[in-house]
């Protein structure tokens, strides 16, 4: 089998669109130099190269003299770049929570600002902000009269007022709006295909 060329240094994630976790996928991909990006624990001694290029930066162990380490664990992720000392516009760091970023369940793994921290999935305000019309203003037809004219009488001066039945609007102040509190799907994401990622170890 070829070796992976030159122009991937070791460390390289790269997208496979082969069956990722079926066992003679695996063997294949080995003897190219390729394991799956399936946060498996790899013995430093075996796969040196690939240790000097990530360390554990994705978790690892030493047991009695035995160093290990984690390969990234790409199941169900997406990719987003490490934010380093990038700033938007506004001199705000491009991934606003970069410094609050955890880490992957593997322990000794990195967290934060660090290339093999992770984030949970959130919502943020849109830019262009959702608005839901607040016209309320209305009214209500007060309907306590039986007859088509009800006479009531005002003290001793035995005034009369006459009301037209269903005749009398309160006041139409009304206008309000509402917050959002149900509804909405599990997560916010794009349309998206699900293919395998490998990282070269040789």
């Amino acid at each position: 089998m070829p070796t992976p060329p030159d122009t991937f240094p070791i460390g390289s994630v790269i997208i496979y669109s082969g069956n990722v976790s079926h066992s003679s996928s695996i063997l294949s991909l080995g003897r190219m130099g390729w394991v799956p990006c399936d946060g498996s624990l790899l013995r430093a001694s075996f796969y040196t190269d690939l240790f000097n290029a990530i360390g554990t930066a994705h978790g690892g162990h030493t047991a009695g003299h035995e160093q290990y380490f984690n390969v990234p664990d790409m199941n169900g992720m997406f990719v987003r770049g490490v934010n380093g000392h990038a700033t938007n516009s506004n001199n705000k760091p491009v991934d606003p929570e970069c410094f609050s970023r955890g880490a992957p369940h593997n322990p000794g793994a990195n967290n934060g600002n660090k290339v093999g921290s992770i984030q949970d999935f959130t919502t943020a305000n849109p830019n262009s902000a959702f608005a839901l019309n607040e016209t309320g203003a209305h009214s209500h037809d007060l309907h306590h009269m039986s007859p088509s004219w009800h006479h009531a009488h005002s003290g001793t001066t035995k005034q009369m007022s006459n009301h037209k039945k269903g005749g009398s609007d309160v006041d139409t102040t009304g206008k309000h709006s509402h917050v959002i509190s149900a509804g909405g799907d599990k997560e916010t994401r794009p349309c998206n295909l699900v293919l395998g990622w490998v990282i070269r170890f040789q």
